[in-house]
Formats: C-alpha cells, sequence, structure tokens
C-alpha cells in the first residue's frame, strides 16, 4: 500500500478546455498516518549502554511513578562513561493534543526549581525544553520533548556544555523515537 493515495475524476472537457457541465468530484487525497514507538537502541549518539550499575540504576529510577497509558511503551535506558559522558533517557508514547502545554506543565509541577529554555524539537515537531541540572560536582543538561505521539520523554545528559545538550537532543530522539 502507498503512503498517499489520491483519487480524482477529471471533468469532461470541450474542445477549448472548457467544463461540458459534466459533475465533477474533487480530488480525494488519503494518509496513511505514521506511527512513532520508542525504543532503546544499542547504542545512543555513539555511546555504547553503560555497564556502571550507578549510571544503569539511574535508567531505572528515572521513570519511576511515571507509567504509560494502558497500550502505551515506555522504556529507558542510560549510555556511555563516566569519562566520556552519560546519556539517561526515559521515553514514554501516549496521544496528546498539546506538546507545548504538556511541557509547561510538566517543568512547572515535576521540575519546580529548574530554569527550562526552548529548544529546537528537531525533524520530528513538536516542542522542546532543556535546564542546567547541574549539581555541585557534575554539570548535567536536563531535556524533554513532548510531541502528538509521545506523552512525555526526557533526555539527561551529564557532563555536556549546554550549546552541545541542546543540539544533540535532536540527534538522541531520532535515535530513540522511531517510525513503525
Amino acid at each position: 500500500m502507498p503512503n498517499s493515495a489520491a483519487s480524482s475524476t477529471a471533468p469532461t472537457t470541450g474542445a477549448a478546455g472548457s467544463p461540458t457541465g459534466a459533475p465533477s468530484t474533487p480530488p480525494t487525497v488519503t494518509a496513511v498516518p505514521t506511527t512513532l514507538t520508542v525504543v532503546a537502541p544499542t547504542t545512543l549518539l555513539g555511546r555504547s549502554k553503560a555497564t556502571e550499575r550507578v549510571f544503569q540504576g539511574l535508567a531505572t529510577t528515572a521513570g519511576k511513578g511515571f507509567e504509560p497509558p494502558p497500550g502505551k511503551t515506555k522504556v529507558s535506558g542510560a549510555y556511555g562513561t563516566e569519562k566520556k559522558g552519560v546519556i539517561v533517557f526515559v521515553a514514554m508514547t501516549g496521544d496528546h493534543a498539546a506538546p507545548e502545554e504538556f511541557l509547561d506543565i510538566v517543568a512547572s509541577r515535576v521540575f519546580k526549581t529548574s530554569r527550562f529554555h526552548s529548544v529546537k524539537p528537531g525533524p520530528l515537531g513538536g516542542a522542546a525544553r532543556c535546564a542546567d541540572a547541574s549539581s555541585s560536582r557534575t554539570p548535567s543538561t536536563f531535556c524533554l520533548w513532548a510531541d502528538t505521539f509521545n506523552l512525555w520523554n526526557d533526555l539527561l545528559h551529564v557532563r555536556p556544555r549546554r550549546t552541545q545538550a541542546d543540539t544533540l537532543l535532536a540527534r538522541a530522539r531520532a535515535e530513540i523515537e522511531i517510525s513503525t
């Protein structure tokens, strides 16, 4: 089945190309919607899955208390090393009509002390925000993204420069959120 199908009935035309009065049907375009899902890829941004227990534990605990709607998917993962930098993420599928509004609610209710700024969400669209999540010892950036297919997604990038994390968000998202 093609991704989209178009059908129409062309009006009958006279010699000069004018309609002969026969009824015409306007073109109909039927698009097949793209379905997105989330996965824990083998590597993320060129980093292998983390082997250090502390980072594996972060991936597990990061999504506690956040469950996807019935029939939807939740994945998490930790990638990298302390030396090269670690990326921890949790992603869930769901349906949300207003991604911007959703992120505003999540940011204000769950991360009350963080100051998020908007970043480009990448080619999949939706909305994205990042905030400095640094402790006194470890510089980190925390990012959220949402679109109409995904209800909750987050990415914690340990040891990046803020502008680097903003740029890497769209790339990481493209590896986690895939078409099916």
